[in-house]
């Protein structure tokens, strides 16, 4: 059965916490079609055990347990790369944020490559009292905005939903395992000219957590200094080229090549001859059975396997094209 939603959940130390959280996701779940990929980060506490038992009814659930804590970012790293679903989104364990807007989120994602829930628009509930939390939000929202180039108006809010093949590349690419994998992750997605829609949330600041307010915007900071904007040291996308002289390609054109080649949704270099199918993330067995497949569909044209660096596609940007999945397209 085909998977359409992968959700991702990192958590650490959220024993407590955990139970009210996932059944309130788990009140809304199209249980068939969704997968749950449970992450936890090195908890020194019963959160594991918790979600193996409240997960356990599921069709499709990944449980994945870090012998030490390595970081929300690392975290959601590995859960996104381990996803299968057509989209993939990750939340908060603690769903400060209501799950019941994934469905706005996926929504977003048939015109769009990400979809991101925001706090700072004026359609958001925010249930906070915390005056703190709310400075030092807006501080760092204004900071990323300034050193980025990113016009996401809240980056750090733990709801966010991307298109598979686009998630795949972009967590693929990454390397800060702290809080500003968000920002990362959100910087290259701009600097790959991909979409990004907001959102709004209704969000509540749930006491219990174990984020140090006072610490971690300094510890985003430092992160956001040492990531590398060029990401000339990620490791290249792998890709199955088609080489078409005769062919004019835009989207549609494109499209028809991933209908050909039975792909759900695709990311899409435009060549000068043809088509570059790329495969962030992907096995060698993939890659090797979507040639065959290109092979067959298209046996007058070349078929080649290649890899792509993640600045080459920075540098052509625009001749990306981003495929929703086929139950998005008109």
């Amino acid at each position: 059965m085909t998977i359409d939603y992968s959700i991702v959940i990192p958590a650490r130390n959220e024993e407590l916490r955990l139970p009210t959280g996932l059944r309130r996701l788990l009140s809304i779940l199209e249980r068939d079609r969704t997968e749950i990929v449970f992450v936890d980060d090195g908890s020194n506490d019963r959160t594991f055990d918790v979600a193996s038992d409240l997960l356990s009814d599921l069709p499709h659930v990944t449980l994945v347990r870090f012998d030490n804590n390595r970081g929300k970012g690392a975290a959601v790293r590995e859960g996104v790369l381990r996803a299968s679903g057509s989209v993939v989104a990750f939340v908060d364990a603690d769903m400060a944020t209501d799950p019941k807007l994934l469905r706005e989120l996926f929504s977003a994602l048939q015109t769009h490559d990400i979809a991101v829930g925001s706090r700072s628009l004026a359609a958001s509930n925010v249930h906070s009292h915390s005056i703190r939390r709310a400075f030092l939000g807006r501080a760092l929202n204004r900071l990323v905005r300034q050193s980025t180039g990113i016009r996401v108006s809240d980056t750090q809010c733990g709801f966010k939903a991307f298109r598979a093949p686009v998630a795949r590349l972009l967590f693929a690419a990454s390397r800060v395992e702290g809080f500003a994998f968000d920002i990362e992750v959100l910087n290259l997605s701009y600097r790959l000219g991909l979409s990004v829609a907001e959102i709004p949330v209704d969000w509540t600041d749930l006491p219990g957590g174990t984020v140090s307010l006072l610490r971690e915007p300094f510890r985003i900071v430092k992160d956001m200094i040492r990531f590398r904007s060029s990401w000339n040291d990620a490791a290249p996308v792998h890709a199955v080229t088609i080489s078409t002289v005769a062919a004019t390609f835009d989207n549609g054109a494109c499209e028809a090549v991933c209908d050909a080649l039975g792909l759900d949704s695709a990311l899409v270099l435009l060549q000068l001859t043809g088509v570059a199918i790329l495969l962030p993330a992907s096995t060698p067995e993939q890659r090797f059975e979507l040639r065959d497949r290109a092979e067959a569909a298209y046996p007058h044209s070349g078929v080649t396997l290649d890899e792509v660096p993640v600045s080459s596609l920075i540098a052509r940007s625009r001749a990306l094209v981003s495929l929703p999945p086929r139950r998005f397209r008109s």
